[in-house]
């Protein structure tokens, strides 16, 4: 649990904010005065992105990912910058003076073409200091609730995407699956998005009140949730407005809500947000991926010469029904009573593939072994394998490379270790603007597979012997792709959150038939076959870097330019 602090106007908790606002703006102010200034006039356009939330926050995540999406479909040219707003764990009172005055130092003299603004914080923030600090910046916001024309008073040259949230067709559902039902119990903090959502399940509960009883846990500190919880009963079904922050100022990540939710009860969970169903049973979702494409799609327009003005507001949010299989089985909720056009997260494979994967993948494991072997007696040389090259090094997207193979791993997990890729956190930073590179794709998403089995693996060992991690921590991921265009190639780097190695191990994984697996869980052929694949049929190059009890680092350099293999 984070420490908790008061948010009201007394204490000595305020001067560090004070402090860190008085640093913030005199180094802002030091780096544009360093910082070489160059004429107006030939400065490239680039789009500013208000996030609300923070970085790591699953909406926030959904949204920024649809928006880099349609960019680089639509101006791959342009340049994004992002800044997070951190609402949910600062009262906006307080922190947008601060940020105001950050930004003006930053975007004062040379402010951006277009500026994006996701959800309520970053609108009324906008609306609040537009004219200060971005006169005459057209406007696109996204991800907005209980929108109303009057946020929009004295602006103009704006437009953007409305978040309707259904609760009406999410509650038609859940009564559907649950007909047993007698009560709604909503859950609330004290957010403000949340006394949003409060507002509008209202309005909506009134079609329903001969039906269902609807009943409130709202804003109380998490003790008081708790009771409150454990006495909902057995014909009680639970709708998801939001828990980030209690009475007392505590503040939980998603998964720390969730987690304390279902440690004081069992009843099935609704939401209308997508990035919460992996938590719930289902609902009918709002995508925030969507909703950053369709902002995005509006500024690719007003950087082609139309009018903000001219661009209408869309007010209809195209959400579908989804589904979570895991809670569908826990629950008995049989598969034939979702509706035909349901999306459904969490489904196993074919059953006879699902049953014996394990079978099948030592099978595997093995005729590749034999293979190698084979190869490495008809040359006393293994790593002929990795050198044998087709020749076809087309011009790769890295991006898409990288996330296909996510999506392969993503399969792959063994019942018998108890290991699931997809309860691994992958978190992405990828360059808007990463060049295409020249490889051979299926070898390369082989290097980055191999490395991606590796890390999952070793996160399995450690993350598995520790029951409450703190601060929400879990095993994930960090894949980062940049351009580096001084040395004219793009760094790839995976890093994990794993047991990590120490220098002798770090030293030697390379070589061939090195592992520290037990022998029969590994051949040792992996990495070094990894290594050559890069260094020899791509003339680049692969190193490690590893902290034990910290993580490991795996980073690969691909070149921009090259001779096609032989």
């Amino acid at each position: 649990m984070r420490e908790t602090r008061s948010t009201d106007g007394s204490g000595n908790h305020r001067w560090p904010i004070v402090i860190l606002s008085i640093i913030v703006v005199l180094l802002a102010s030091a780096a544009a005065e360093c910082r070489p200034q160059m004429p107006t006039g030939i400065e490239k356009p680039f789009i500013l992105f208000l996030d609300s939330y923070h970085t790591n926050y699953p909406w926030s995540i959904n949204v920024r990912s649809g928006v880099r999406e349609r960019l680089q479909a639509e101006i791959p040219a342009t340049r994004l910058a992002i800044e997070y707003m951190d609402t949910k764990h600062h009262a906006t009172e307080t922190l947008f003076p601060i940020l105001a005055d950050l930004f003006e130092r930053k975007y004062g003299t040379h402010p951006p073409a277009v500026i994006i603004a996701s959800d309520n914080n970053a609108l009324n923030f906008v609306a609040t200091y537009r004219r200060r600090i971005f006169p005459d910046v057209p406007v696109v916001f996204c991800g907005i609730n209980d929108f109303k024309e009057s946020m929009l008073a004295g602006q103009t040259h704006i437009t953007g995407v409305v978040e309707a949230a259904s609760f009406r067709q999410t509650i038609a559902l859940a009564l559907d699956l649950h007909p047993e039902a007698s009560a709604i119990y909503s859950i609330a903090g004290s957010a403000l998005t949340t006394r949003i959502h409060i507002r509008e399940l209202a309005d909506a509960a009134t079609d329903f009140k001969d039906r269902v009883e609807f009943l409130e846990i709202h804003e109380r500190s998490l003790s008081e949730f708790a009771v409150a919880l454990e006495t909902i009963p057995s014909t009680g079904i639970i709708l998801w407005l939001g828990l980030y922050r209690d009475t007392t100022g505590a503040v939980l990540s998603l998964k720390e809500a969730f987690t304390f939710i279902r440690a004081h009860t069992d009843r099935p969970i609704y939401t209308m947000w997508s990035q919460n169903l992996p938590y719930c049973v289902s609902g009918v979702m709002i995508s925030g991926q969507e909703q950053g494409r369709q902002a995005a799609a509006m500024a690719a327009r007003i950087l082609a010469g139309e009018s903000a003005t001219d661009i209408p507001i869309v007010r209809e949010s195209p959400n579908v029904p989804m589904f979570n299989y895991v809670e569908l089985g826990r629950l008995h909720i049989p598969m034939d009573a979702l509706p035909p056009d349901a999306d459904i997260i969490n489904q196993p494979p074919p059953s006879f593939y699902f049953q014996n994967r394990q079978y099948i993948w030592a099978a595997l494991g093995v005729i590749a072994v034999l293979s190698v072997l084979v190869a490495a007696l008809t040359t006393l040389n293994v790593l002929s394998f990795a050198r044998k090259s087709d020749g076809t090094a087309d011009a790769h997207d890295l991006a898409d490379l990288m996330d296909q193979t996510i999506d392969l791993a993503s399969t792959d997990y063994d019942l018998k270790k108890q290991f699931d890729f997809r309860h691994i956190r992958v978190i992405r930073d990828y360059d808007l603007h990463l060049s295409r590179v020249p490889c051979e794709a299926a070898k390369i998403q082989q290097v980055l597979l191999n490395i991606l089995r590796n890390g999952a693996e070793a996160m399995q060992m450690k993350w598995r012997t520790i029951q409450k991690p703190k601060n929400g921590e879990g095993p994930r991921f960090i894949i980062r792709l940049e351009d580096e265009p001084e040395n004219d190639r793009v760094r790839i780097e995976i890093a994990d959150n794993g047991p990590g190695m120490d220098e002798k191990c770090r030293n030697r994984v390379f070589e061939p038939f090195f592992t520290t697996k037990p022998t029969n869980q590994g051949t040792g052929l992996g990495l070094s076959v990894s290594y050559f694949i890069v260094t020899e049929n791509h003339g680049g190059q692969m190193m490690v870097e590893s902290i034990p009890d910290v993580g490991t680092t795996f980073i690969i350099h691909l070149p921009l330019h090259r001779q096609t293999a032989p």
